[in-house]
This record gives C-alpha cells, structure tokens and sequence, in this order.
C-alpha cells in the first residue's frame, strides 16, 4: 500500500536554517522518499501541524499557503489514485509523472540490469539473448548515451541494414531485435508513456522464417566419416556428430545425460527426455569405438560441467562448441555448414533413400505423429531397427 503526505523536514535543514517542505512517499517496506517542494518552508516547528500537515496561524499568509498546499496533495492523491487503479504504482514512476520530468533511460544500462535480473533467477538461455541482441546494438551504435527515445523507424532500419551487412541471417536479425522491442516496451509502461510504434511499423515478424532442414548426402557423408580432425576440439565435435548418427539420430540432450549405467551388456539403454520414449539401442562396433575414447565412468561425455548449477546452461555451451568445431571441419572439407541436428535429419534422409519404410523410419526416431499408421502395424523389432542403422551406415562407403 502507497501513501503521500506533506511533511517538514526536520533532519534536513536548508543553509539558511529553515526547515523544506516535502511530499513523502512510502510504498510497502521501501525506504521512504522525499519530493521536495520549492518555495515551501518553516523556520519554527510551531509554524507547522503535524495531524493535517498545514501550517499553524503562526505563519504569515498561513491560509494563502494552506490553499497552495491542499492543491499540491490533491495532485499527489489523484496521481497514486490512478497509478494504483492501473496497479502500475511505483515510487520512482510516481517521482517521475510528478514532476514532469522528461523520462530518460540509457539503453544499454537497461540491458545489463535485465540480465543481471536473469541471471538471478537462472533463466540463463533468455540472459544470453538479451546479451546477443546488447552486443549487436554496441558494435552498431557505441554511443553509450543511447537512449530508448532515439530509437524510431530508421535507427532500427539501419540496425538491420548494418546486421544483413555482418552476414546475419533473417532469423538471427530478429533473434537479436526482439529483446530490444521487449526493453523497450517495458521503458513505455514503466514510464506511463504511449508505446512506440516504430516496432509495428518495421515488422519484426516478417523476419521469422521457417529453417528449412538439410541433411548431409551419401558424398558429404563420406568425406565426413573420413576426415582427420585437426585438434581435440574437432575430435570431439566429431565424435558427438558420428555418435548421434549412429544412435538413430540422439539429440545433445539426451547424449549429454548418458553415464556409464545406460550401458547395459551390449546395448545403450535410455529415456527420450522430449518425449519419454525408452529406447534400446544395439551397441555396433562403430559405437563401441567412439565410447572407448572417453571416460567410463559417470557422464560418458564432457558437457556437463560440475561448476554450471544449470543443466540447460552447460548443455547450450557445449552444442555452441560443437556446432562451432562442425563449422571448421565443414569448411576445411568444403561442404555446406553442418550442425549437430544435421546428424539426426542425415539419418532419417539416408533411411528413406535406403527404402525403409516412413513407419520404421518414425519408430526409430521417437516421432509421436504416426499414431494412426501404428494402430494398424505392430511397433518394429529393435534388431530390425539395428539393422536398418548398420544398412545406412554401411550405404555410405557403396557407390
């Protein structure tokens, strides 16, 4: 609950030792705040009532006075009125609408204290946009001065000319806008200010375009599986790659969550976090010689790291590494940009192309859309599914 009232400040004389005058705010357990009010001020206590917060017959003019100051509560009381009937009411809005001041906000202190926010609270993936989409607009505009009422039409015009300029895709233009929109309206509601519609008018959701997903061919494939990486670090990306190829298409996820006791006897046995599928898979010897490189106890694989308290945070660090690592190996082999999901989409493409069924190939990734096809076919052996995988990989070496 909000509260306004005129008091004197006894604590806080003037340098000519009378005593100011001020509006008193207090909200909830918030430390009280004083707006201070010009031209208002006593030089003796006996010159003010506490209970009605007017001045006493002692005071020249003390009706003149009293008049001014009953306007000036009527203002404060009409203004936390509606601030708390939008339950928009916050001290520094109310200082702000009060005193009319123009209301600035520099646009990169916004940015870090809405990450620093999300950070606190662990949302470590939306932190990490907001940081992207801050990072873009720094290396576009190093005016550290950059406040949200000079961003119109043109200056987000010009952010996209100069982001299509750095290679960025359409996607990853709008990746990067759309937390600086999101600040932006926040700055308008805070402030009791119309939102711009400079965000309406560029349309930003004319930059969301389907991904079209792409597969590697029988070819890049083949030179994949052959090639010899040149640090740990694509040997590993490597690796990752071949292991979700050769696991019908496992995601980061669930190959990030693998320890030594989802190996039983000669199979890997573990649970599609997506969909709670279990699945059974046939340990080949193409598996066994990735496994045999690393550690056989606890994780299988180095993503998860001990001093990341988020799951999803070291998962999302080590798909970048990845991904990155693809990225070096796709260019040294001079074959279109490969990223982790590729392995998954390769599989199922080279299934399709081997002949096996639509239906087998659905049971095999874990796809939940085929229900109606399941209800007239019995679900596929694993050692069926087993060999299907064997048949693709084997495929790739055949003309």
């Amino acid at each position: 609950m909000a509260t306004v009232k005129i008091v004197f400040r006894k604590n806080s004389p003037l340098k000519n030792g009378r005593y100011p005058l001020a509006i008193r705010v207090t909200h909830l357990n918030n430390s009280a705040v004083h707006i201070r009010i010009k031209g208002m001020s006593i030089s003796n206590p006996k010159e003010w009532n506490y209970e009605l917060s007017r001045f006493t017959k002692t005071k020249k003019d003390y009706k003149e006075y009293n008049k001014t100051l009953t306007e000036i509560e009527d203002k404060a009381d009409n203004l936390l009125s509606k601030l708390q009937s939008k339950n928009e009411f916050s001290i520094r809005k109310f200082r702000t609408l009060y005193l009319g001041e123009k209301t600035t906000e520099y646009v990169f202190k916004s940015f870090q204290r809405q990450i620093d926010s999300l950070k606190q609270l662990k949302k470590y993936g939306t932190a990490e946009s907001y940081t992207a989409s801050m990072n873009a607009l720094m290396k576009f505009m190093t005016n550290e001065q950059l406040t949200f009422t000079d961003i119109d039409f043109r200056f987000l015009l010009s952010f996209e000319h100069h982001l299509r300029i750095k290679g960025n895709s359409d996607n990853t233009i709008s990746y990067k806008i759309r937390p600086l929109r999101a600040l932006h309206y926040k700055f308008c509601n805070e402030t009791d200010i119309p939102q711009t519609n400079a965000y309406k008018r560029f349309k930003v959701g004319r930059l969301n375009t389907v991904t079209s997903k792409r597969s590697l061919n029988k070819h890049e494939l083949k030179q994949f599986t052959e090639y010899k990486p040149r640090n740990e670090s694509e040997k590993i990306a490597k690796d990752i790659f071949m292991f979700s190829f050769l696991t019908r298409g496992m995601n980061i996820a669930d190959i990030s969550k693998l320890r030594s006791t989802n190996i039983i006897g000669e199979s890997i046995v573990y649970k599609r976090s997506k969909t709670g599928t279990t699945f059974t898979i046939t340990i080949s010897d193409s598996i066994r010689e990735i496994l045999n490189e690393y550690s056989p106890t606890g994780y299988i694989f180095p993503i998860m790291k001990p001093y990341h308290k988020n799951t999803k945070y070291s998962i999302r660090l080590f798909t970048k590494f990845v991904n990155n690592n693809l990225k070096r190996i796709a260019d040294e082999l001079k074959i279109p940009k490969i990223t982790t999901y590729y392995a998954r989409h390769s599989y199922s493409s080279l299934a399709r192309k081997n002949g096996f069924s639509v239906e087998m190939i659905s049971e095999a990734l874990g796809h939940q859309n085929f229900s109606t096809t399941k209800a007239y076919l019995e679900s596929f052996a694993n050692e069926q599914i087993d060999s299907m995988t064997t048949a693709i990989f084997h495929s790739i070496f055949t003309s």
